[in-house]
């Protein structure tokens, strides 16, 4: 993983589900079995934070600003889109910048 993915909304990880760093093949269904809940549970954490669409004129518009309040902004992508992981909280708003 590289430092620059974090500026570019890429977040990336690498999931160990044993103490040893090559498990064989065979013991893939244990592993699992024993990780389960806990990898469930980390993938619904992806809906953390805020999210949405930027439109105009039913348009989406790209490279649009979302200024959070006191957390790092984000920037919509070409369909519009944005994301921003944040922890639960009182966020009344979000000010769009460049639509």
């Amino acid at each position: 993983m590289h430092d620059f993915t974090y500026f570019e909304d890429c977040n990336e990880i690498s999931v160990g589900v044993s103490c040893c760093k090559s498990v064989p093949a065979s013991t893939f269904a244990e592993e699992w079995e024993n990780n389960r809940e806990s990898l469930y549970k980390y993938m619904e954490e992806v809906h953390l934070g805020v999210k949405g669409i930027v439109r105009k004129d039913g348009k989406p518009i790209k490279d649009a600003l979302i200024l959070p309040p006191e957390i790092n902004l984000a920037r919509t992508n070409e369909r519009g889109e944005y994301w921003r992981l944040i922890l639960p909280g009182n966020y009344p708003y979000l000010k769009v910048l460049n639509a």
